[in-house]
């Protein structure tokens, strides 16, 4: 009994181990192959991804069922909704792919592809010194932002950048990814490293990303699309424990590997403060939808989140 326990151990090692193989060749190969065939690829990869899923089709339904009804006359609900499944597909996989491939080009290459809307406006929030809060959806190359920070100080925003992440199960996968996103200038902050990592980083002026759009099984309930649902309580606590503003962040193909990074007002430095966490998010989830109708097949329809 003890030898086929430590071999399942060991198997269970091994497996990580090639997991992690596998992954760090693929991102790392994505890294370094032209823009233009990573799209590709990535499209391809979707694609089969939407052949081959048919319980992943039927969850990416269910989502963009509710969003179409909710939203109207916006890009994307005027598709057949089979089209839309598959377009939302076919996007994730290049966008995904692409965003390995953006966050290690020169801030020149960068700027060739990607179109920055509200730099000003992200300066004089930041003139307030209280910090920002970057609010994120899943959507669009999400994997390049980890790399903003250099193509930010270039258009003259000069503050720390750092992210709240959920740490991978995957030991060996978690501490190589990890380093990859440090060494393009991010501070990867997880729940590891406590609450006041992050209050401290927004309370010395830096920017805190967090991606607020995932499924949670605690958490606050607040409208989206037209559902009650559990959201990530974070941008609230933070708020209205530092006073930092929220911004919110969309990311979005407007073209052959041509996307725009829209930074827009959320709450302001401290405007409420004073208010509950429900009524916080409540608003932060009022700017994700905005941000998800600047391209609803641009979002990461993958999960069940209704």
């Amino acid at each position: 009994m003890i030898r086929k326990l430590s071999n399942e151990r060991r198997d269970r090692s091994f497996s990580k181990y090639l997991q992690y193989l596998l992954a760090r060749g693929l991102i790392s190969s994505a890294q370094r192959a032209p823009l233009f065939l990573v799209f590709n690829i990535g499209r391809m990869l979707g694609w089969l991804c939407w052949r081959m899923m048919p319980s992943r089709r039927a969850v990416v339904r269910a989502n963009l069922e509710v969003v179409n009804a909710s939203q109207g006359d916006v890009f994307g609900s005027t598709l057949p909704i089979n089209h839309q499944i598959r377009e939302v597909f076919l996007r994730s996989g290049k966008n995904l792919m692409c965003g390995f491939r953006l966050a290690r080009m020169s801030v020149e290459q960068q700027a060739q592809h990607i179109k920055i809307e509200g730099l000003d406006f992200l300066k004089d929030t930041l003139a307030g010194e209280k910090g920002v809060i970057f609010l994120l959806a899943h959507m669009g190359p999400w994997e390049y932002l980890s790399a903003i920070g250099p193509i930010f100080e270039a258009g003259g925003v000069k503050a720390k950048i750092g992210a709240i992440y959920r740490p991978l199960n995957n030991d060996y996968l978690e501490k190589w990814y990890r380093t990859q996103r440090q060494q393009l200038g991010t501070h990867m902050i997880s729940r590891r490293d406590g609450f006041h990592t992050a209050v401290n980083h927004l309370r010395s002026g830096g920017i805190l990303g967090i991606l607020a759009d995932q499924k949670m099984r605690e958490g606050v309930e607040a409208p989206l699309f037209g559902r009650p649902v559990k959201t990530n309580p974070l941008p609230a606590i933070f708020h209205r424990r530092t006073g930092a503003a929220i911004i919110g962040l969309s990311l979005f193909q407007v073209g052959v590997c041509q996307w725009v990074l829209k930074l827009e007002p959320c709450l302001g430095s401290g405007e409420c403060r004073g208010q509950s966490r429900v009524f916080i998010t409540e608003i932060c989830n009022q700017s994700l939808e905005r941000s998800l109708r600047y391209s609803l097949l641009d979002g990461f329809w993958m999960s069940a989140r209704f």
